[in-house]
C-alpha cells in the first residue's frame, strides 16, 4: 500500500482577496486537484494561506509548483511534510473553511502546534496529524 504524502505550506496574498476571487480560486483547484488525484484543506484570514495537500508525492509537489507561479501568492513557507496511510480530507478536493472565526482559530491552534518546542521532528508530525484530523467537518465546505 502506498502512502499518502501530505505537504502543509503558508503564505501571504500578494494583494487584497476579494471572496469573488476566493471562489474562483477554490473552483480552480478543486477542478485541478480532482485531475491530480490530490485533495486537501485551505484556510484563508486577513492575507494569509495555510494549505495542507495530500496525495502522491510527485501530485502533490506537481500542485505546489503551479502555486509558486501563482503571483497571488508571496512569502511561502514550507511548514512540514510527512506521510500516512491514509488521507486526512479524502472527501474534499479541496476542502474550504468559509467562517472566518473557525479558520482564525484553527490557524492559531495550527501556529500553537507547529512552534512548540520539542525535540524530535516525529513529534510535531504526529500532533499536526492529531490536530488535523480533529478539525470539525462542520466548518469545512
Amino acid at each position: 500500500m502506498k502512502q499518502i504524502y501530505h505537504f502543509l505550506y503558508a503564505s501571504s496574498a500578494s494583494g487584497h482577496i476579494t471572496p469573488k476571487m476566493l471562489d474562483s480560486i477554490l473552483e480552480v483547484s478543486i477542478k485541478k486537484n480532482g485531475q491530480s488525484n490530490v485533495s486537501g484543506l485551505l484556510l484563508y484570514r486577513v492575507g494569509q494561506f495555510i494549505h495542507l495537500l495530500e496525495g502522491q508525492k510527485e501530485d502533490v509537489l506537481s500542485v505546489y509548483k503551479r502555486v509558486q507561479k501563482d503571483n497571488r501568492h508571496s512569502d511561502i513557507k514550507i511548514l512540514t511534510e510527512f506521510h500516512t496511510g491514509s488521507r486526512l480530507f479524502g472527501n474534499w478536493n479541496m476542502g474550504y473553511v468559509r467562517d472566518e472565526e473557525a479558520a482564525f482559530d484553527i490557524v492559531k491552534k495550527l501556529k500553537n502546534v507547529l512552534e512548540t518546542p520539542i525535540s524530535k521532528s516525529d513529534n510535531v508530525k504526529r500532533d499536526v496529524i492529531a490536530f488535523l484530523s480533529n478539525i470539525n467537518s462542520k466548518d469545512i465546505k
